[in-house]
C-alpha cells in the first residue's frame, strides 16, 4: 500500500511542467514531508484540460446501516485502489475510466518488519526527483459541494523493494503521466504495468520521527543506520 508520501513541488512548478494556464489565486501549495490520509493535497485532473485542484486523500464509501459494525461508523475510507482489480470494483471503475488524476510526489514511506520491529523506509527515484502517482478521484458529495477525494493506485512491488513492502504505488514519469491522463487511453495501465523508472528506485531506513503525522520537516527523510543480521545497513534491506 501507500500510506505516507512527500511532495515538495510548488504549484508554479507544476503549471510549467504541464503547461497549465489555470489562474486560481485561492489555491495554495500543499508541500509536506509527511502527507497522511485525510490531508488535503494538490492533484492534477483532466477536466477537458489539465488543471490543479485540492483534494482530500481517501475516497469515502458510505456503509449501509445494516452492515455497520459500529453505529457511528458511517463511512469507510479507501486511500489506495488495487490496479489488478480496479475495473472490477463498482466504487473505482467509473473513476478509472473518467476521473483519473496525478498525485505529484518526491517519494513515499513504507514500514519493513525487521527483528519483529517496524522500521520506516523512505523510497525515492534519484534524490527526491519528482514523480507522479497514478490516481482516481470522486466528488465527496456532488449534491452538496465540489469537494474531491482521491485514492492512489497501487500494484505488486518490484523486486527492489518487495522485502520492505509487497505493494507499491503506481509511479509514472512525465511522459507516462500524460498518456495515463489522455481520455482515449482507457487501458493504458495494464494490470502488469511497469514504469521505466522503477529500476531506479532508491531506499533507506529513516527514524520513527516520521511515524507521527504531526512531524513535518526534512528530518523525516534523514537516513539512519540500523542493524540487521549483525551488520549496519543504511541504503538496502
Amino acid at each position: 500500500m501507500c500510506g505516507r508520501f512527500i511532495n515538495t513541488n510548488k504549484i508554479n512548478k507544476l503549471k510549467k511542467i504541464f503547461d497549465i494556464k489555470q489562474n486560481n489565486e485561492s489555491l495554495e501549495d500543499t508541500l509536506s514531508y509527511n502527507i497522511a490520509p485525510s490531508n488535503n493535497v494538490n492533484i492534477i485532473i483532466n477536466n477537458a484540460y489539465l488543471q490543479i485542484e485540492k483534494a482530500e486523500w481517501g475516497i469515502k464509501y458510505k456503509i449501509p446501516s445494516n452492515f455497520r459494525e459500529k453505529q457511528n461508523q458511517q463511512y469507510k475510507t479507501f486511500i489506495n485502489a488495487r490496479l489488478e482489480t480496479i475495473t472490477d470494483k463498482i466504487l473505482f471503475k467509473e473513476s478509472f475510466f473518467k476521473k483519473r488524476c496525478l498525485i505529484p510526489a518526491n517519494g513515499w514511506y513504507e514500514w519493513a518488519i525487521i527483528k519483529e520491529k517496524k522500521i520506516p523506509y523512505f523510497i525515492e527515484v534519484s534524490s527526491q526527483e519528482t514523480i507522479y502517482f497514478a490516481g482516481i478521484w470522486k466528488f465527496s458529495n456532488f449534491k452538496l459541494s465540489q469537494k474531491k477525494n482521491f485514492s492512489i493506485i497501487t500494484k505488486t512491488a518490484n523486486q527492489l523493494i518487495y522485502d520492505i513492502h509487497h505493494r507499491m504505488p503506481v509511479i509514472l514519469t512525465y511522459s507516462e503521466a500524460m498518456q495515463f491522463m489522455e481520455e482515449n487511453k482507457e487501458i493504458y495501465l495494464k494490470k502488469n504495468f511497469i514504469s521505466i523508472i522503477e529500476k531506479d528506485l532508491n531506499f533507506y531506513p529513516v527514524s520513527k520521527y516520521v511515524n507521527s503525522p504531526m512531524n513535518d520537516s526534512n528530518i523525516c527523510i534523514k537516513p539512519i543506520t540500523i542493524k540487521k543480521y549483525g551488520h549496519d545497513i543504511s541504503t538496502n534491506v
